[in-house]
Protein backbone atom coordinates (compact mmCIF):
# COMPACT_ATOMS: atom_id res chain seq x y z
CA UNK A 1 0.00 0.00 0.00
CA UNK A 2 1.29 3.48 -0.73
CA UNK A 3 0.21 7.05 -0.15
CA UNK A 4 0.62 10.20 -2.24
CA UNK A 5 2.63 13.19 -0.98
CA UNK A 6 2.83 16.76 -2.24
CA UNK A 7 5.67 16.08 -4.67
CA UNK A 8 3.43 13.71 -6.67
CA UNK A 9 5.41 10.64 -5.64
CA UNK A 10 4.02 7.65 -3.80
CA UNK A 11 5.93 6.15 -0.92
CA UNK A 12 5.22 2.79 0.79
CA UNK A 13 2.80 2.77 3.71
CA UNK A 14 4.42 0.84 6.59
CA UNK A 15 1.28 0.86 8.77
CA UNK A 16 0.75 -2.52 10.63
CA UNK A 17 -3.01 -2.41 10.17
CA UNK A 18 -3.05 -5.08 7.40
CA UNK A 19 -0.83 -7.46 9.38
CA UNK A 20 -3.10 -7.23 12.42
CA UNK A 21 -6.11 -8.20 10.34
CA UNK A 22 -4.32 -11.28 8.99
CA UNK A 23 -3.29 -12.32 12.51
CA UNK A 24 -6.86 -12.00 13.76
CA UNK A 25 -8.13 -14.14 10.89
CA UNK A 26 -5.49 -16.81 11.59
CA UNK A 27 -6.38 -16.84 15.28
CA UNK A 28 -10.08 -17.26 14.46
CA UNK A 29 -9.21 -20.15 12.12
CA UNK A 30 -7.11 -21.91 14.75
CA UNK A 31 -9.75 -21.49 17.44
CA UNK A 32 -12.47 -22.76 15.09
CA UNK A 33 -10.39 -25.83 14.25
CA UNK A 34 -9.76 -26.59 17.93
CA UNK A 35 -13.44 -26.18 18.74
CA UNK A 36 -14.46 -28.55 15.95
CA UNK A 37 -11.87 -31.11 17.12
CA UNK A 38 -13.16 -30.97 20.70
CA UNK A 39 -16.76 -31.39 19.57
CA UNK A 40 -15.83 -34.36 17.34
CA UNK A 41 -13.78 -36.04 20.09
CA UNK A 42 -16.56 -35.60 22.64
CA UNK A 43 -19.14 -37.07 20.29
CA UNK A 44 -16.88 -40.00 19.39
CA UNK A 45 -16.30 -40.81 23.06
CA UNK A 46 -20.03 -40.62 23.75
CA UNK A 47 -20.82 -43.02 20.90
CA UNK A 48 -18.02 -45.35 22.01
CA UNK A 49 -19.40 -45.50 25.54
CA UNK A 50 -22.90 -46.12 24.18
CA UNK A 51 -21.68 -48.95 21.94
CA UNK A 52 -19.77 -50.50 24.84
CA UNK A 53 -22.94 -50.47 26.93
CA UNK A 54 -24.93 -52.09 24.13
CA UNK A 55 -22.33 -54.84 23.63
CA UNK A 56 -22.11 -55.50 27.38
CA UNK A 57 -25.89 -55.77 27.67
CA UNK A 58 -26.01 -58.17 24.74
CA UNK A 59 -23.24 -60.34 26.16
CA UNK A 60 -24.83 -60.64 29.59
CA UNK A 61 -28.23 -61.37 28.04
CA UNK A 62 -26.66 -64.15 25.95
CA UNK A 63 -24.95 -65.72 28.95
CA UNK A 64 -28.22 -65.53 30.87
CA UNK A 65 -29.83 -67.61 28.12
CA UNK A 66 -27.06 -70.19 28.37
CA UNK A 67 -27.41 -70.42 32.15
CA UNK A 68 -31.15 -70.93 31.86
CA UNK A 69 -30.56 -73.68 29.30
CA UNK A 70 -28.10 -75.38 31.67
CA UNK A 71 -30.69 -75.19 34.44
CA UNK A 72 -33.27 -76.74 32.12
CA UNK A 73 -31.07 -79.71 31.13
CA UNK A 74 -30.35 -80.36 34.81
CA UNK A 75 -34.02 -80.23 35.78
CA UNK A 76 -36.73 -82.90 35.87
CA UNK A 77 -38.47 -81.14 32.96
CA UNK A 78 -35.88 -82.46 30.51
CA UNK A 79 -36.59 -86.00 29.32
CA UNK A 80 -33.71 -87.56 27.35
CA UNK A 81 -33.88 -90.52 25.00
CA UNK A 82 -33.50 -93.67 27.08
CA UNK A 83 -30.73 -96.21 26.41
CA UNK A 84 -33.39 -98.66 25.19
CA UNK A 85 -34.56 -96.20 22.52
CA UNK A 86 -31.12 -94.85 21.64
CA UNK A 87 -30.50 -97.22 18.67
CA UNK A 88 -34.05 -96.54 17.45
CA UNK A 89 -33.88 -92.73 17.45
CA UNK A 90 -30.18 -91.93 17.14
CA UNK A 91 -27.31 -92.91 14.88
CA UNK A 92 -25.35 -94.89 17.49
CA UNK A 93 -23.20 -97.99 17.66
CA UNK A 94 -22.83 -100.62 20.35
CA UNK A 95 -19.57 -101.49 22.10
CA UNK A 96 -18.29 -104.90 21.03
CA UNK A 97 -17.12 -105.89 24.53
CA UNK A 98 -20.12 -105.66 26.79
CA UNK A 99 -21.87 -107.01 29.80
CA UNK A 100 -24.91 -105.18 28.41
CA UNK A 101 -25.86 -102.98 25.47
CA UNK A 102 -23.87 -99.76 25.86
CA UNK A 103 -24.12 -97.31 22.98
CA UNK A 104 -22.06 -94.40 21.66
CA UNK A 105 -22.81 -91.86 18.93
CA UNK A 106 -21.07 -92.33 15.60
CA UNK A 107 -20.39 -88.65 14.93
CA UNK A 108 -19.82 -85.43 16.83
CA UNK A 109 -23.21 -83.95 16.19
CA UNK A 110 -25.72 -86.74 16.81
CA UNK A 111 -28.09 -87.48 13.92
CA UNK A 112 -31.73 -88.41 14.44
CA UNK A 113 -32.80 -91.45 12.39
CA UNK A 114 -36.39 -91.89 13.62
CA UNK A 115 -39.10 -89.95 15.42
CA UNK A 116 -37.85 -86.46 14.47
CA UNK A 117 -39.29 -83.94 12.07
CA UNK A 118 -36.24 -84.20 9.81
CA UNK A 119 -34.48 -87.56 9.60
CA UNK A 120 -30.70 -87.97 9.30
CA UNK A 121 -30.34 -84.41 10.56
CA UNK A 122 -28.78 -83.03 13.77
CA UNK A 123 -30.71 -83.36 17.02
CA UNK A 124 -31.72 -79.81 17.94
CA UNK A 125 -33.85 -78.06 20.53
CA UNK A 126 -34.59 -74.39 19.89
CA UNK A 127 -36.92 -71.62 20.98
CA UNK A 128 -36.82 -70.10 17.49
CA UNK A 129 -38.95 -72.85 15.94
CA UNK A 130 -37.67 -75.89 14.06
CA UNK A 131 -36.66 -78.27 16.86
CA UNK A 132 -35.58 -81.71 15.71
CA UNK A 133 -36.03 -84.04 18.68
CA UNK A 134 -37.78 -87.43 18.95
CA UNK A 135 -39.77 -86.67 22.14
CA UNK A 136 -42.51 -84.10 21.56
CA UNK A 137 -42.96 -83.44 25.27
CA UNK A 138 -39.32 -82.44 25.63
CA UNK A 139 -39.65 -80.00 22.74
CA UNK A 140 -42.67 -78.42 24.44
CA UNK A 141 -41.01 -78.19 27.85
CA UNK A 142 -37.85 -76.67 26.33
CA UNK A 143 -39.86 -73.95 24.60
CA UNK A 144 -41.96 -73.30 27.71
CA UNK A 145 -38.88 -73.00 29.88
CA UNK A 146 -36.85 -70.72 27.63
CA UNK A 147 -39.07 -68.98 25.07
CA UNK A 148 -40.00 -65.31 25.64
CA UNK A 149 -38.23 -65.23 28.98
CA UNK A 150 -37.55 -61.65 30.10
CA UNK A 151 -34.47 -60.45 31.93
CA UNK A 152 -35.12 -57.58 34.31
CA UNK A 153 -32.38 -55.18 35.40
CA UNK A 154 -32.26 -51.90 37.28
CA UNK A 155 -33.98 -48.72 36.10
CA UNK A 156 -36.67 -50.60 34.21
CA UNK A 157 -34.33 -52.19 31.66
CA UNK A 158 -35.39 -55.56 30.22
CA UNK A 159 -33.97 -57.95 27.64
CA UNK A 160 -34.64 -61.32 26.02
CA UNK A 161 -32.90 -63.96 23.94
CA UNK A 162 -33.33 -67.08 21.81
CA UNK A 163 -31.62 -70.35 22.69
CA UNK A 164 -30.62 -73.25 20.43
CA UNK A 165 -29.10 -76.48 21.71
CA UNK A 166 -27.52 -79.16 19.51
CA UNK A 167 -26.77 -82.67 20.79
CA UNK A 168 -23.06 -83.22 20.11
CA UNK A 169 -22.50 -86.58 21.84
CA UNK A 170 -24.61 -89.40 23.22
CA UNK A 171 -23.57 -92.58 24.94
CA UNK A 172 -24.85 -94.80 27.69
CA UNK A 173 -23.09 -95.55 30.96
CA UNK A 174 -23.68 -98.06 33.73
CA UNK A 175 -24.67 -96.21 36.87
CA UNK A 176 -24.15 -99.26 39.11
CA UNK A 177 -21.28 -101.49 40.21
CA UNK A 178 -21.09 -104.57 38.02
CA UNK A 179 -22.73 -107.08 37.94
CA UNK A 180 -25.66 -104.75 38.66
CA UNK A 181 -26.79 -102.93 35.52
CA UNK A 182 -28.47 -99.50 35.51
CA UNK A 183 -27.90 -97.85 32.16
CA UNK A 184 -28.22 -94.07 31.98
CA UNK A 185 -27.73 -91.65 29.06
CA UNK A 186 -24.76 -89.30 29.05
CA UNK A 187 -25.09 -86.32 26.70
CA UNK A 188 -23.09 -83.31 25.59
CA UNK A 189 -25.07 -80.33 24.27
CA UNK A 190 -23.77 -77.22 22.56
CA UNK A 191 -25.94 -74.29 23.60
CA UNK A 192 -26.01 -71.06 21.60
CA UNK A 193 -27.79 -68.07 23.09
CA UNK A 194 -28.52 -64.99 20.98
CA UNK A 195 -29.68 -61.67 22.52
CA UNK A 196 -32.33 -60.09 20.35
CA UNK A 197 -33.46 -57.01 22.21
CA UNK A 198 -32.73 -54.83 25.20
CA UNK A 199 -35.18 -52.15 26.21
CA UNK A 200 -34.83 -49.29 28.63
CA UNK A 201 -36.55 -46.12 29.62
CA UNK A 202 -34.49 -44.08 27.18
CA UNK A 203 -33.37 -46.46 24.43
CA UNK A 204 -34.15 -49.65 22.56
CA UNK A 205 -31.59 -51.77 20.76
CA UNK A 206 -32.36 -54.63 18.38
CA UNK A 207 -29.84 -57.24 17.10
CA UNK A 208 -31.48 -59.07 14.19
CA UNK A 209 -28.70 -58.57 11.64
CA UNK A 210 -25.60 -59.14 13.78
CA UNK A 211 -26.45 -61.36 16.75
CA UNK A 212 -23.85 -62.30 19.33
CA UNK A 213 -24.04 -66.07 19.88
CA UNK A 214 -22.41 -67.50 23.01
CA UNK A 215 -21.91 -71.26 22.69
CA UNK A 216 -21.26 -73.44 25.71
CA UNK A 217 -21.12 -77.23 26.17
CA UNK A 218 -23.57 -78.81 28.58
CA UNK A 219 -22.93 -82.30 29.88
Amino acid sequence: MSRKIGTGKRIPDNSPRGVALIMVLLAVLVLSTLTAAIVFTTRAETLSAYNYRIVSQAEYAAWAGIQRAVNYFNSAAYVPVTPVNAPVNYDVSIYSIKPSDIYYSNDSGVACIAGCTTLNAPVVLTTAGGSNYPIAGTVTSFVNALNSQTLTAAAGHTGNFTVTAQLMDYHTVNNEFFPAINLQPFEVWKVTSTPWSWRGSSHRSIYPSSPMPCPAPVT
